[in-house]
């Protein structure tokens, strides 16, 4: 059993958790490697995202986080979650 970071409830015994990411942000990994005259140097392995914050969830917390989130962006003027995200991740909608 867990509480429902959305609605505040105890989910039910047996009830799958859902995790939902509240926040995250860009990271840059880096890895040590040798150069031409053997030395050990710093280079830029990989770009992603790491996850700030996130919640676990019931069934009904994520249809009212879906639900909100589908409101946030149509009034951006997007048709889906997954446009604005991106948008948002990428600076799409910086003007």
């Amino acid at each position: 059993m867990f509480k429902c970071g959305i609605t505040g409830k105890m989910s039910k015994p047996g009830e799958k958790c859902h995790r939902i990411i509240i926040s995250r942000r860009p990271k840059t990994y880096y890895k040590w490697v040798r150069n031409e005259d053997n030395q050990m140097v710093e280079v830029e392995a990989a770009r992603g995202y790491e996850t700030v914050k996130e919640v676990n969830a019931t069934k009904e917390g994520l249809a009212i986080w879906n639900a909100q989130r589908l409101e946030e962006a149509q009034a951006a003027g997007f048709d889906s979650i997954e446009a604005h995200e991106h948008a948002i991740l990428f600076g799409l909608n910086e003007e």
